[in-house]
């Protein structure tokens, strides 16, 4: 028969890690306002774990590393630059009618863009900054 051993070593859960971050979150504060210095072990032993895992804790949360930060590398290059958007509704805002009577395709020259782009890739462009060619509906004018 096998002899069943007693396990010593409990993971750490979500909760205990949170109040070790919360009490130290708290000490500081304290500290920072109004000038009450305190002790990591008093942190530790009342949030019951380890010196070393509760270094651990406070280590983990300092290091978070958020990777948004970088520009986008991977996949095809954009036919369209930010700055191409930019000059098409400059254009488009600044011509007002005569602008919005272009097509598609002729947006392009108009704006200065000497590139070959399909009308589709012109249109979802534009709409990656909420613009969207609409035809001016009628409307009848009411008298009161």
């Amino acid at each position: 028969m096998a002899r069943q051993t007693e396990v010593h070593y409990h993971h750490l859960d979500t909760p205990r890690k949170a109040r070790v971050k919360g009490a130290l979150a708290y000490a500081q504060y304290r500290k920072q306002r109004y000038g009450i210095d305190f002790k990591y072990h008093d942190i530790f032993e009342a949030c019951q774990v380890s010196k070393t895992r509760g270094y651990e804790i406070i280590k983990s949360s300092s290091d978070r590393t958020f990777h948004n930060e970088f520009e986008e590398t991977r996949g095809r290059k954009k036919l369209l630059t930010d700055e191409d958007i930019d000059k098409l509704k400059k254009l488009i805002w600044s011509e007002d009618f005569e602008a919005r009577q272009l097509t598609w395709p002729q947006l392009l020259p108009a704006a200065g863009i000497d590139k070959q782009i399909s009308r589709a890739t012109v249109r979802r462009a534009l709409g990656t900054r909420h613009w969207r060619k609409c035809v001016a509906c009628l409307v009848a004018h009411r008298r009161i």
